[in-house]
């Protein structure tokens, strides 16, 4: 199925680009952060505070890194149990078959624990498409360039490209020195913060993906 030699390599965030998923994320949240303060957290608290910089949310909220780290571990204990519901974005299927048929290894590049990641991927049916993952309970997760390199290997950066909807995927590309294309086709986008980085793509819809590719 994967080229031999591929022809460059493409790697994917998983929520909000590969699968829609922002109101369970708003909803685990919100479960997580009300037990931790003991009172109803509103979820649009929960979305002017939210950042995709774990750090940042940490902050926004009060909370030590201690103090994040443990709710974010209970985060992912939520996320992998029950029947949460996920789905592909329209027309991502045929984007990635169209990335395989022109020679591309593709990659996933989360801050999602592996667990739900894989449980997710399995599921939609779209985990056979990759080769390689890197999880935010994985050792460096991203923005740290560390997982990237272990994916792609020594390669030509010039010719790999990561698609996400956060500042954390386009900031882990450009301290990697690779391409990357702002994904903005699904909920939640903060696109104040993805125009930071001047160097990046932008898409409205995975099928534009593909013409950025090719340039």
């Amino acid at each position: 199925m994967f080229a031999e030699i591929p022809k460059g390599h493409i790697v994917f965030d998983c929520d909000e680009t590969l699968i829609s998923s922002y109101q369970n994320v708003l909803s685990i949240t919100k479960q997580v952060l009300s037990n931790h303060f003991k009172q109803d957290i509103s979820v649009n608290e929960i979305r002017e505070r939210f950042s995709a910089d774990y750090k940042t949310f940490y902050s926004n909220w009060g909370l030590s890194l201690e103090e994040g780290e443990q709710l974010r571990k209970n985060w992912w204990e939520i996320a992998s149990q029950g029947d949460h519901i996920y789905n592909v974005f329209p027309g991502m299927v045929n984007f990635l078959e169209q990335l395989i048929h022109d020679g591309f290894h593709l990659h996933i590049w989360t801050a999602r624990d592996r667990s739900s990641t894989l449980e997710i991927l399995k599921k939609e049916n779209i985990i056979h498409y990759f080769l390689n993952f890197c999880c935010g309970d994985d050792p460096s997760p991203k923005p740290y360039s560390e997982g990237l390199k272990l994916m792609v290997g020594d390669i030509d950066k010039d010719l790999v490209v990561v698609v996400g909807d956060s500042e954390m995927d386009l900031k882990g590309a450009e301290i990697f020195g690779c391409h990357s294309i702002a994904a903005t086709w699904g909920d939640g986008i903060d696109l104040s913060s993805l125009k930071k980085y001047k160097t990046s793509k932008f898409a409205k819809k995975p099928s534009e993906c593909l013409g950025i590719i090719k340039e």
